[in-house]
């Protein structure tokens, strides 16, 4: 599933979400490899959706994104990537974390029904 890279992973790949969320929320689909060449930006977005998605909490979504620091990938990731989705989801309506990840990705085109079998299928 190709997503762009150079610049805003958030912005560039909006539009993708909902093809993203289908793949996702389809049992048939598993087991899913997700990766991209380094594993911190396509792939680190992608992940954070899901784990927020799912009520990680903010200060582990920070801890698994700079898991990343572990490997080789030619400099060492910040906190800026996480920074900017958590203060751009944020601003999406809802009680908690997990709520508003679901409005942000309902806002893109993500349906309902895709979000809540993803639930199903990873909550097992």
């Amino acid at each position: 599933f190709p997503m762009r890279s150079s610049g805003n992973v958030m912005t560039l790949n909006k539009e993708l979400l909902p093809g993203l969320f289908a793949i996702l929320g389809n049992a048939d689909n598993y087991p899913i490899d997700i990766h991209c060449s380094i594993g911190t930006d396509r792939t680190g977005y992608v992940c954070f959706l899901i784990s927020a998605l799912l009520g990680v909490s903010e200060e582990w979504l920070y801890k698994d994104y700079l898991f990343s620091n572990f490997g080789n990938i030619g400099r060492m990731r910040t906190t800026t990537a996480v920074d900017d989705y958590i203060k751009t989801i944020n601003r999406c309506e809802g009680d908690s974390f997990a709520e508003k990840t679901e409005n942000y990705l309902l806002l893109n085109g993500v349906s309902e029904n895709d979000i809540e079998n993803l639930r199903s299928i990873m909550l097992k």
